[in-house]
């Protein structure tokens, strides 16, 4: 009787991270993806990684990693 009662709670929780998944997949769908990076070049010279680099706005981690830092200490 035990194992049943198992069983069911192990379906259904499969069933509720299936639904989350599937929410999921279709909002990120719906927004047309990840906006927060620019598109990147699929060169492979070291000009067009600079430039993908500068493209993003990368430069704000520097002062996040440093409080975070000053956090742990």
């Amino acid at each position: 009787m035990e194992q049943e009662g198992q069983g069911k709670g192990a379906l259904i929780g499969i069933i509720i991270v299936i639904v989350l998944l599937a929410l999921g997949g279709y909002w990120l769908w719906r927004e047309g993806g990840s906006s927060i990076l620019s598109p990147e070049t699929a060169s492979d010279d070291l000009e067009a990684i600079e430039a993908d680099l500068s493209a993003n706005a990368l430069n704000g981690f520097d002062d996040d990693l440093s409080d975070i830092e000053a956090e742990l200490q």
